[in-house]
């Protein structure tokens, strides 16, 4: 078991590459797009030093002129790809999540009654819904912004090293140095994650089961120990939840 588990968890991301390949398209329109807002945020500093430095001191309205119209086209280049970038990702992360709910749904629905009689249907929910929302969120948000800090470290760090070669080589020895507790606690961040995301299955498999034997529940009176155990649950989930939340804001 041990093994089969390890075996998903490194093969998780390349499950993921058979759902993207039909939205190949909108993958590169929003690559595309992501990499020139990253790029117009690079712009817009270089503009704005040109702006000070060749207009304000020296006075020159001419220049001046021509540094503000350029100014104002980057930020609408900007906010253009940025729309585009915001709704491509939004829009292929719906359809992504969308495509592994129907190819879940359709697997579970043809396994064997056996697999049913020892797995809780409430924490199957959970996770075609709640875990999917998690997966979403990564498409939509968490990838992009990474990608698009990534364009920005290396496109600032080709700006310090042209500015001066001696400030980005420093630079260049202390972050590695900031990196290790970011990774450190990277980690630590994902495994909260994941127990915050079980604890929810659980919350949801008890809710499931409660509520479809309602009549079970009631028949035997036994409606406060499931709303302890309820609570209980729901108490379970927010410690998790209040740990991974404060981690993250570490």
């Amino acid at each position: 078991m041990a093994k089969i588990k390890k075996k998903l968890n490194t093969n998780a991301l390349k499950d993921i590459f058979p759902y993207l390949y039909p939205y190949k398209a909108m993958i590169i329109a929003a690559t595309c797009a992501l990499v020139i807002a990253a790029t117009t945020v690079l712009a817009i500093g270089a503009s704005l030093r040109y702006l000070v430095d060749y207009g304000l001191n020296e006075s020159n309205e001419h220049v001046l002129n021509i540094a503000l119209i350029i100014l104002v086209s980057i930020i609408l280049v900007l906010s253009t790809a940025s729309f585009f970038r915001s709704y491509l990702v939004a829009k292929i992360g719906e359809n992504i999540i969308a495509d592994i709910r129907k190819a879940v749904y359709a697997n579970l629905i043809r396994l064997d009654p056996g697999f049913y009689e020892k797995t809780n249907t409430g924490e199957l929910i959970s996770r075609i819904t709640a875990d999917t929302t998690v997966l979403q969120s990564v498409l939509a948000s968490t990838l992009p912004l990474a990608i698009r800090n990534s364009i920005l470290l290396v496109g600032g760090l080709i700006s310090l090293f042209i500015a001066s070669p001696k400030l980005s080589l420093l630079f260049v020895i202390i972050v590695p140095v900031t990196l290790i507790p970011i990774i450190i606690f990277a980690r630590k961040v994902r495994v909260l994650s994941k127990l915050s995301q079980d604890e929810i299955g659980f919350l949801g498999a008890h809710l499931d089961e409660t509520l479809h034997g309602i009549q079970v529940v009631q028949s035997f009176a036994r409606e406060q120990t499931a709303h302890t155990k309820f609570n209980h649950l729901t108490d379970k989930a927010l410690a998790a939840a209040k740990q991974h939340i404060k981690l993250r804001a570490i």
